[in-house]
């Protein structure tokens, strides 16, 4: 094989990682029919994968995405078997999760407060917007007589 061909191959190979990055981008940023949902609430998304509905920072979910993206760009990851999503959980917080397995903490009252005071990397929430993540999330919400 010259020169020329080796050229075509890898800029060929890079092409189909560019694809399946953007099928990647679509998926896991809310864009597909197929893919995640994702609802904004200030500093917060709201993720729902069709099995559980979870909550995380904003910046965080996009730092993830991010990565995963490069690492498909790179051809360190392949969007087959959900390889893709499990990279990008693994790497973004939860903060609360319906299902509520892995290495958090699903402590309601605790997850209400961080909501309400905010944090060096969010802003607090109004009383109808928490109420709103916790009806997502389907944690009963106490309504005032």
């Amino acid at each position: 094989m010259n020169i020329t061909g080796q050229a075509s191959d890898k800029i060929e190979e890079f092409g189909k990682r560019v694809k399946v990055a953007e099928e990647v981008m679509n998926d896991l940023g809310g864009k597909s029919r197929d893919g995640i949902t994702l609802t904004q609430y200030g500093d917060y998304v709201m993720c729902d994968d069709g099995q559980d509905r979870w909550l995380t920072l904003s910046d965080d979910y996009s730092e993830a995405l991010e990565e995963v993206v490069e690492s498909v760009l790179e051809g360190k990851l392949e969007n087959d078997g959900g390889d893709c999503y499990g990279e990008l959980c693994s790497n973004c917080s939860v903060l609360y999760s319906r299902i509520g397995s892995g290495n958090y903490n699903n402590d309601i009252d605790e997850l209400r407060k961080m909501l309400e005071e905010g944090n060096d990397y969010a802003k607090p929430l109004d009383e109808e917007t928490i109420e709103d993540i916790f009806r997502e999330l389907g944690i009963e919400v106490e309504q005032d007589a």
